[in-house]
């Protein structure tokens, strides 16, 4: 499951979202969530880095990002954080999610042919 670690802005409740360094380990520590992240830019490439980088994702929490122009065909997502998340121009045939969170997300021009979710 996703970390419930809080954003470090004061008096924010959101939780921080999962950034990755270098190689792929999640940085911790000084994480915000979207809305007070510094540098927006910066923590969108971070999250579809990753995501274009690995078969299986868990525990990520990318809460309110923006995730665009990916190919997440045959990808597995476990445990994962995806509310109020714009998906746009998504390949994902075949993905699957397991406990994964999609509320108030808004999905276009995406598609998830032999896509498998459940709960």
């Amino acid at each position: 499951m996703y970390s419930f670690e809080k954003c470090q802005h004061p008096n924010c409740n959101k939780t921080a979202l999962t950034l990755f360094d270098a190689d792929g380990k999640p940085i911790t520590g000084e994480n915000f969530c979207f809305e007070h992240s510094p540098d927006k830019n910066f923590v969108i490439e971070n999250i579809n880095r990753y995501l274009q980088s690995h078969q299986r994702i868990i525990g990520i929490n990318a809460e309110g990002c923006k995730i665009e122009d990916c190919n997440l065909s045959d990808k597995r997502f476990y445990g994962c954080n995806f509310q109020h998340c714009t998906f746009a121009n998504l390949h994902g045939d075949g993905l699957r999610l397991r406990m994964c969170m999609l509320d108030f997300s808004v999905f276009t021009d995406c598609t998830f042919l032999k896509g498998n979710t459940q709960f």
